[in-house]
């Protein structure tokens, strides 16, 4: 990757919302080098997903 700066990542999850009240949010990894791998085994029941972010000028040339 040549500029692994502009691209951001992020994995997180949170417990469903009980009436009014928020679920507690857990992050897991957020990171902007352009270097990871591996598998998730979540610490909870709930919602989980992730968050990609390209900032670069041309998209898809990171």
């Amino acid at each position: 990757m040549a500029n692994p700066e502009f691209l951001t990542a992020e994995f997180h999850g949170h417990t469903e919302r009980v009436g009014h009240t928020p679920g507690t949010v857990m992050f897991y990894k957020i990171h902007t080098d352009g270097k990871e791998s591996g598998s998730l085994k979540a610490p909870l029941t709930g919602i989980h997903g992730g968050y990609l972010n390209n900032e670069s000028a041309e998209k898809g040339k990171v």
